[in-house]
């Protein structure tokens, strides 16, 4: 499914506030990782990726570490936004679609900080208040 122009056009913006809310964190890394995709990492280890049509998938989406519970909740929840990623949702990261007309930037926020405290060593995680 392709992407229409809409989405592509709001895409490097929503690319641009999804690094900030994540650089913000202590000790992150963001690196682009191919066309489109980005990695988010803390001390080599990563919790989330924006990726950009994944492999031809038509959705531009922000997979972020998550519990297998936290993975069905989020879905059972809003199953327009959220979806089990290829790969990585079988370990239970939860993928939420940033190419959605409206978009939670607070929800967002959430998902990134809670992948980051899942990734982080604890003395890290421990710095992002609750």
């Amino acid at each position: 499914m392709p992407l229409n122009a809409r989405v592509l056009k709001a895409a490097p913006a929503r690319l641009g506030r999804a690094l900030k809310i994540a650089r913000a964190l202590p000790e992150v890394d963001c690196q682009p990782v191919g066309t489109g995709h980005w990695s988010f990492t803390i001390r080599k280890k990563t919790f989330a990726y924006y990726q950009h049509d994944h492999h031809g998938d038509g959705m531009i989406a922000l997979v972020v570490k998550s519990t297998r519970l936290e993975q069905h909740r989020l879905m059972a929840a809003d199953g327009l936004s959220y979806f089990s990623p290829a790969y990585l949702g079988a370990k239970g990261w939860a993928g939420l679609r940033v190419d959605l007309p409206r978009l939670d930037w607070g929800e967002v926020e959430r998902l990134l900080r809670d992948g980051y405290r899942l990734a982080a060593p604890k003395k890290l995680a421990a710095l992002l208040e609750t």
